[in-house]
Order: C-alpha cells, then sequence, then structure tokens
C-alpha cells in the first residue's frame, strides 16, 4: 500500500535525456531522484559536480544542468536514489553495487 512517506531504492545506470549538440546544457532523467544521490558519468567517467570542466547542478528532481554543453558523440549517463512510493526492500538489481543481479 502506498504511504506519503517516499522511499529510496538505487536506479540502474541509465542514460539522460536531452541532445548532446554542443549546445543543449539541460538532460532529464527518467525517475525522480532524492536531492544530493546523483552520481554522472560523461563517456563512462564519473564527473564531480563541482569542476570546472564537466561539472553540473541538479536542478530539479528530474533533471541536470551541465557547466558545458556536451558534444556530438558525448554520453551522459547516471545513476541516483530513485523516489519510490511503494514500500518494500530495495531493488538493486543492476546497480554498481549488485551489477550480477545476485541480492534480487
Amino acid at each position: 500500500m502506498p504511504t506519503s512517506d517516499p522511499e529510496f531504492r538505487l536506479s540502474q545506470i541509465v542514460q539522460l535525456a536531452g541532445a548532446t549538440d554542443g549546445s543543449n546544457r539541460d538532460f532529464e532523467t527518467p525517475t525522480a531522484f532524492k536531492a544530493g544521490s546523483l552520481r554522472l558519468f560523461w563517456n563512462g567517467q564519473e564527473c564531480e559536480a563541482w569542476d570546472d570542466r564537466k561539472g553540473w547542478t541538479e536542478t530539479s528532481d528530474h533533471t541536470v544542468k551541465t557547466l558545458v554543453a556536451p558534444r556530438d558523440l558525448d554520453v551522459l549517463s547516471c545513476f541516483y536514489q530513485e523516489v519510490s512510493l511503494v514500500p518494500g526492500i530495495w531493488n538493486v538489481h543492476g546497480s554498481p553495487f549488485d551489477p550480477s543481479g545476485a541480492l534480487t
């Protein structure tokens, strides 16, 4: 039964939605995330939010803004604590902490 207090579970690594065209800096996650839990990867390398070259900012519970616009072939992906209103144990299948899914 859903409750009004959200629970958080780890997402799988997902690609961010948004054009990588050299001018767009706004990207969306497929689901809502807990503030401060997002980890961003730019072409497979983790980027810190404070980085001068490939930094980023959480602008809402679904969106991220990069400091510089990714180029045409760049790939932005992330994982985060996903907001869920469904009570139960966390499903971490496919997360960086359980890539084989052995915990599910």
